[in-house]
Protein backbone atom coordinates (compact mmCIF):
# COMPACT_ATOMS: atom_id res chain seq x y z
CA UNK A 1 0.00 0.00 0.00
CA UNK A 2 1.34 3.41 -0.99
CA UNK A 3 1.22 6.43 1.26
CA UNK A 4 -0.67 9.44 -0.14
CA UNK A 5 1.21 12.43 -1.45
CA UNK A 6 0.78 14.29 1.85
CA UNK A 7 2.62 11.52 3.72
CA UNK A 8 5.53 10.97 1.31
CA UNK A 9 8.08 12.70 3.56
CA UNK A 10 7.70 9.69 5.88
CA UNK A 11 8.05 7.03 3.21
CA UNK A 12 11.03 4.81 3.99
CA UNK A 13 12.33 1.28 3.92
CA UNK A 14 10.12 -1.49 5.20
CA UNK A 15 10.75 -2.62 8.76
CA UNK A 16 10.63 -6.21 10.08
CA UNK A 17 7.28 -7.46 11.43
CA UNK A 18 6.69 -6.64 15.09
CA UNK A 19 6.41 -9.39 17.74
CA UNK A 20 3.01 -9.86 19.37
CA UNK A 21 1.61 -9.99 22.90
CA UNK A 22 -1.83 -11.11 24.05
CA UNK A 23 -4.10 -8.77 26.05
CA UNK A 24 -7.74 -8.80 27.08
CA UNK A 25 -10.10 -6.24 25.56
CA UNK A 26 -13.90 -6.28 25.61
CA UNK A 27 -13.75 -9.73 27.31
CA UNK A 28 -11.78 -11.09 24.38
CA UNK A 29 -8.16 -12.07 23.94
CA UNK A 30 -6.51 -10.04 21.19
CA UNK A 31 -2.96 -10.05 19.85
CA UNK A 32 -1.21 -6.69 19.78
CA UNK A 33 2.14 -5.89 18.16
CA UNK A 34 4.93 -5.09 20.61
CA UNK A 35 6.76 -1.94 19.44
CA UNK A 36 10.55 -2.02 19.41
CA UNK A 37 12.09 -0.64 22.56
CA UNK A 38 14.12 2.56 22.21
CA UNK A 39 16.47 3.31 25.08
CA UNK A 40 15.21 6.31 27.06
CA UNK A 41 12.38 7.07 24.63
CA UNK A 42 9.34 6.23 26.78
CA UNK A 43 10.35 8.10 29.99
CA UNK A 44 11.59 11.09 28.00
CA UNK A 45 8.41 11.23 25.96
CA UNK A 46 6.31 11.00 29.11
CA UNK A 47 8.27 13.83 30.71
CA UNK A 48 7.74 15.91 27.57
CA UNK A 49 4.01 15.14 27.68
CA UNK A 50 3.74 16.30 31.30
CA UNK A 51 5.72 19.50 30.85
CA UNK A 52 4.13 20.59 27.56
CA UNK A 53 0.54 19.71 28.53
CA UNK A 54 0.84 21.43 31.93
CA UNK A 55 2.31 24.58 30.38
CA UNK A 56 -0.27 24.58 27.60
CA UNK A 57 -3.18 24.21 30.04
CA UNK A 58 -1.94 27.22 32.02
CA UNK A 59 -1.28 29.33 28.92
CA UNK A 60 -4.59 28.42 27.30
CA UNK A 61 -6.77 29.05 30.35
CA UNK A 62 -8.24 32.30 28.88
CA UNK A 63 -9.09 30.44 25.66
CA UNK A 64 -10.72 27.63 27.65
CA UNK A 65 -12.85 30.15 29.56
CA UNK A 66 -13.82 31.98 26.36
CA UNK A 67 -15.04 28.90 24.52
CA UNK A 68 -16.65 27.46 27.63
CA UNK A 69 -18.73 30.64 27.87
CA UNK A 70 -19.57 30.61 24.14
CA UNK A 71 -20.68 26.99 24.28
CA UNK A 72 -22.90 27.58 27.32
CA UNK A 73 -24.39 30.78 25.91
CA UNK A 74 -25.21 29.42 22.46
CA UNK A 75 -26.60 25.96 23.27
CA UNK A 76 -27.94 24.17 26.33
CA UNK A 77 -25.87 21.35 27.77
CA UNK A 78 -22.44 20.70 29.27
CA UNK A 79 -19.25 22.42 28.12
CA UNK A 80 -17.35 19.17 27.68
CA UNK A 81 -18.23 16.11 25.67
CA UNK A 82 -16.99 12.87 27.25
CA UNK A 83 -16.31 9.98 24.91
CA UNK A 84 -15.24 6.44 25.74
CA UNK A 85 -12.08 5.60 23.80
CA UNK A 86 -9.70 2.65 23.53
CA UNK A 87 -6.14 3.42 24.58
CA UNK A 88 -2.86 1.56 24.68
CA UNK A 89 -3.28 -2.19 25.11
CA UNK A 90 -7.08 -1.99 24.83
CA UNK A 91 -7.48 0.13 27.99
CA UNK A 92 -10.77 2.10 28.03
CA UNK A 93 -10.63 5.73 29.12
CA UNK A 94 -12.81 8.84 28.92
CA UNK A 95 -11.58 11.37 26.36
CA UNK A 96 -12.53 15.03 26.75
CA UNK A 97 -13.57 17.44 24.01
CA UNK A 98 -15.35 20.75 23.91
CA UNK A 99 -18.95 19.96 23.01
CA UNK A 100 -19.60 20.86 19.39
CA UNK A 101 -23.02 19.27 18.90
CA UNK A 102 -26.44 19.81 20.37
CA UNK A 103 -26.82 17.99 23.68
CA UNK A 104 -29.78 16.02 22.26
CA UNK A 105 -27.86 14.84 19.18
CA UNK A 106 -28.56 11.24 18.23
CA UNK A 107 -25.27 9.28 18.47
CA UNK A 108 -26.60 6.60 16.14
CA UNK A 109 -26.01 8.82 13.10
CA UNK A 110 -22.34 9.21 14.00
CA UNK A 111 -22.00 5.45 14.49
CA UNK A 112 -23.69 4.72 11.17
CA UNK A 113 -21.47 7.18 9.31
CA UNK A 114 -18.34 5.89 10.96
CA UNK A 115 -19.10 2.25 10.30
CA UNK A 116 -19.73 3.07 6.63
CA UNK A 117 -16.31 4.73 6.54
CA UNK A 118 -14.68 1.77 8.27
CA UNK A 119 -16.35 -0.82 6.05
CA UNK A 120 -15.98 1.09 2.80
CA UNK A 121 -12.44 2.33 3.42
CA UNK A 122 -13.53 5.72 2.16
CA UNK A 123 -11.64 8.99 2.34
CA UNK A 124 -13.04 12.23 3.71
CA UNK A 125 -16.09 14.36 3.06
CA UNK A 126 -19.80 13.74 3.12
CA UNK A 127 -21.23 10.26 3.27
CA UNK A 128 -22.62 9.68 -0.19
CA UNK A 129 -25.83 7.87 -1.12
CA UNK A 130 -23.76 5.28 -2.99
CA UNK A 131 -22.02 4.39 0.26
CA UNK A 132 -25.36 3.72 1.96
CA UNK A 133 -26.25 1.45 -0.97
CA UNK A 134 -23.06 -0.54 -0.56
CA UNK A 135 -20.81 1.07 -3.18
CA UNK A 136 -17.22 2.09 -2.57
CA UNK A 137 -17.47 5.61 -1.08
CA UNK A 138 -15.68 8.57 -2.53
CA UNK A 139 -15.94 10.23 0.81
CA UNK A 140 -15.79 9.28 4.46
CA UNK A 141 -17.64 9.64 7.72
CA UNK A 142 -16.74 13.27 8.50
CA UNK A 143 -19.53 15.60 7.51
CA UNK A 144 -19.09 19.33 7.06
CA UNK A 145 -22.88 19.87 6.96
CA UNK A 146 -23.90 17.78 9.97
CA UNK A 147 -27.14 19.40 11.25
CA UNK A 148 -26.32 18.35 14.82
CA UNK A 149 -23.28 20.66 14.96
CA UNK A 150 -23.80 24.06 16.59
CA UNK A 151 -22.49 27.35 15.15
CA UNK A 152 -19.70 27.53 17.72
CA UNK A 153 -19.14 23.80 17.26
CA UNK A 154 -18.50 24.19 13.54
CA UNK A 155 -15.75 26.72 14.24
CA UNK A 156 -14.03 24.76 17.02
CA UNK A 157 -14.13 21.62 14.89
CA UNK A 158 -12.66 23.37 11.87
CA UNK A 159 -9.83 24.85 13.94
CA UNK A 160 -9.38 21.77 16.19
CA UNK A 161 -10.04 23.88 19.29
CA UNK A 162 -12.50 21.17 20.37
CA UNK A 163 -9.52 18.84 20.89
CA UNK A 164 -7.73 21.07 23.42
CA UNK A 165 -9.35 19.52 26.54
CA UNK A 166 -7.48 16.34 25.66
CA UNK A 167 -4.46 18.04 27.20
CA UNK A 168 -6.00 16.83 30.49
CA UNK A 169 -5.90 13.27 29.11
CA UNK A 170 -2.24 13.78 28.20
CA UNK A 171 -1.43 15.08 31.66
CA UNK A 172 -3.14 12.04 33.22
CA UNK A 173 -1.14 9.67 31.02
CA UNK A 174 -4.16 8.32 29.11
CA UNK A 175 -2.91 9.98 25.93
CA UNK A 176 0.33 11.38 24.59
CA UNK A 177 1.00 14.54 22.61
CA UNK A 178 1.85 12.40 19.57
CA UNK A 179 0.43 9.03 18.56
CA UNK A 180 -2.47 7.36 16.72
CA UNK A 181 -5.89 8.83 17.36
CA UNK A 182 -7.79 6.84 20.02
CA UNK A 183 -10.57 4.74 18.45
CA UNK A 184 -14.11 4.29 19.73
CA UNK A 185 -14.93 0.88 21.30
CA UNK A 186 -17.49 -0.04 18.63
CA UNK A 187 -14.86 0.75 16.00
CA UNK A 188 -12.38 -1.67 17.56
CA UNK A 189 -15.01 -4.43 17.62
CA UNK A 190 -15.00 -4.29 13.82
CA UNK A 191 -11.22 -4.14 13.42
CA UNK A 192 -9.44 -6.74 11.37
CA UNK A 193 -6.29 -8.22 12.99
CA UNK A 194 -3.91 -5.91 11.13
CA UNK A 195 -5.82 -2.83 12.38
CA UNK A 196 -5.02 -3.62 16.03
CA UNK A 197 -1.52 -2.22 15.56
CA UNK A 198 -3.07 1.16 16.39
CA UNK A 199 -3.52 0.00 20.01
CA UNK A 200 0.16 -0.91 20.47
CA UNK A 201 1.17 2.54 21.74
CA UNK A 202 -0.38 5.40 23.70
CA UNK A 203 -2.87 7.35 21.54
CA UNK A 204 -2.02 10.94 20.70
CA UNK A 205 -3.44 14.42 20.50
CA UNK A 206 -1.76 14.76 17.12
CA UNK A 207 0.14 12.42 14.84
CA UNK A 208 1.22 11.53 11.34
CA UNK A 209 -2.38 11.12 10.14
CA UNK A 210 -3.45 14.48 11.53
CA UNK A 211 -0.52 16.24 9.83
CA UNK A 212 -0.19 14.42 6.52
CA UNK A 213 -3.54 12.74 6.04
CA UNK A 214 -6.12 14.54 8.15
CA UNK A 215 -9.38 13.39 6.56
CA UNK A 216 -8.01 13.12 3.05
CA UNK A 217 -7.11 9.44 3.21
CA UNK A 218 -9.16 6.23 3.55
CA UNK A 219 -9.14 4.10 6.66
CA UNK A 220 -6.61 1.52 5.47
CA UNK A 221 -4.11 4.25 4.61
CA UNK A 222 -4.64 5.79 8.04
CA UNK A 223 -3.79 2.44 9.64
CA UNK A 224 -0.72 2.15 7.42
CA UNK A 225 0.44 5.61 8.46
CA UNK A 226 -0.04 4.77 12.14
CA UNK A 227 1.90 1.54 11.69
CA UNK A 228 4.72 3.45 10.02
CA UNK A 229 4.83 5.84 12.97
CA UNK A 230 4.87 3.02 15.52
CA UNK A 231 7.73 1.26 13.76
CA UNK A 232 9.76 4.45 13.25
CA UNK A 233 8.86 6.61 16.24
CA UNK A 234 11.51 8.79 17.85
CA UNK A 235 11.69 12.01 19.82
CA UNK A 236 12.81 13.80 16.66
CA UNK A 237 9.74 12.54 14.79
CA UNK A 238 7.45 13.45 17.70
CA UNK A 239 8.77 17.01 17.91
CA UNK A 240 8.58 17.35 14.13
CA UNK A 241 4.93 16.27 14.08
CA UNK A 242 4.07 18.65 16.94
CA UNK A 243 5.66 21.55 15.06
CA UNK A 244 3.93 20.63 11.79
CA UNK A 245 0.58 20.46 13.59
CA UNK A 246 0.66 24.22 14.24
CA UNK A 247 0.22 25.36 10.61
CA UNK A 248 -2.38 22.63 10.04
CA UNK A 249 -4.47 24.05 12.89
CA UNK A 250 -3.88 27.69 11.97
CA UNK A 251 -4.92 27.05 8.38
CA UNK A 252 -8.09 25.46 9.78
CA UNK A 253 -8.16 22.53 7.38
CA UNK A 254 -11.69 21.21 7.00
CA UNK A 255 -12.46 17.92 8.61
Amino acid sequence: MTLPREARPFRGRATPPLPFSTVTHDNKLIKLPVPRQIWGYDPTKRALDIVVSAMALVALTPLFLLFAALIKLTSPGPVFFRSQRVGEGGHIFTMLKFRSMRSDADPRLHKKQYMEFLAGRGGNGKVSQSTAEGAQPKSGWFRSDDPRVTTVGAFIRRTSVDELPQLFNVLRGEMSLVGPRPPIPYEVRHYEPDHLVRLAVCPGLTGIWQVYGRNKVPFDIMVYMDQWYIENRSLYLDVKLMILTVPVVLLAHAR
